[in-house]
């Protein structure tokens, strides 16, 4: 049985794709859920269902409350947070009875999983992350000036709703050691949070990893180039496709639900590939350091 906490776009994402393999499902919201196994309460719906998997997908400022709330009710399970993890550095995390991942299925894509295989024994020079998308387009049939993305208070903004790249990022090219960055509201959109990031950081493995992240990119890319002493590989997310020198060397074209359900059967069986607990709070503090670094307006390190 597995019980999904929120029922936003994401949430329902989930759900369906649950359903498609007949597994046991319930789901706590305050929206109307015309389906059986609906709750209110998570600790009702804890105690009714007893789940063995709890997929959290409510507003990322609840996040920590919600892990506190599951770790009173001494669930045993593992449980999949919706990235990111939270909305500060600044918590105190012990969670000992159950296992937490985090969501970051961009891992579970073939070809970044191709190229984590092809650099491991690479000398990496220089790496540049792109990924925009603009934020109206984004849900489509949604109010996207309601939407949490929009919202400071639920921990909205392009640098945590794109917080793939960063994970990635540390996934295939270990810790960082400094990050200055340049993030604003540069746009009309009718939004509180920043809709625009740039960052570069140092890392212990390259010395030079640029990334910029937006709200604004109404052609919707996203892709990554890793130069390295003897190629160069582009990994083209949008178009499914991964160059080496310039030459296709894989192309996949997978639908949108694809990820999410490897990362969910990765969840239910081996949890071999999913962001663990210590990594998505790796994830979190970078993403603290470059909100720093644009208050401070200078380089931080990694301390």
């Amino acid at each position: 049985m597995i019980l999904i906490i929120g029922y936003g776009s994401i949430g329902q994402r989930h759900y369906n794709l649950i359903k498609s393999k007949e597994w046991g499902v319930g789901v706590v919201t305050k929206r109307e859920f015309p389906y059986e196994n609906f709750f209110y309460n998570i600790e009702e719906a804890i105690r009714t269902l007893t789940p063995n998997v709890i997929i959290i997908a409510n507003e990322t400022n609840k996040h920590l409350q919600t892990l506190r709330i599951i770790d009173n009710e001494n669930f045993k399970g593992a449980v999949l947070v919706e990235k990111p993890l939270f909305s500060e550095v600044s918590y105190k995390y012990n969670f000992s009875s159950f296992q937490v991942y985090v969501g970051y299925n961009l891992r579970f894509h073939p070809l970044m999983m191709e190229l984590y295989k092809l650099i491991q024994k690479e000398k990496v020079l220089t790496v540049n992350v792109y990924a925009g998308q603009y934020l109206p387009e984004w849900r489509p049939g949604t109010d996207y000036t309601q939407s949490y993305s929009a919202s400071r208070q639920k921990g909205g903004g392009v640098l945590r709703d794109l917080s793939h790249e960063l994970d990635y990022i540390l996934w295939l090219f270990g810790d960082w050691n400094s990050v200055v960055s340049n993030t604003g509201q540069i746009g009309d959109l009718d939004i509180e949070t920043e809709d625009s990031v740039s960052i570069l950081l140092k890392m212990d493995k390259v010395p030079q990893v640029q990334v910029m992240l937006n709200y604004l990119d109404r052609s919707t890319e996203r892709f990554l180039i890793v130069n390295t002493f003897h190629d160069t590989y582009k990994l083209d997310l949008i178009r499914g496709k991964l160059l080496k020198n310039g030459e296709i060397i894989q192309e996949v074209h997978i639908t949108r639900n694809k990820t999410y359900e490897d990362q969910l059967l990765d969840l239910v069986n081996k949890r071999q590939y999913l962001c663990t607990f210590d990594e998505a709070v790796q994830s979190v503090n970078l993403i603290d350091k470059i909100e720093k670094s644009n208050r401070e307006g200078k380089w931080i390190k990694n301390e």
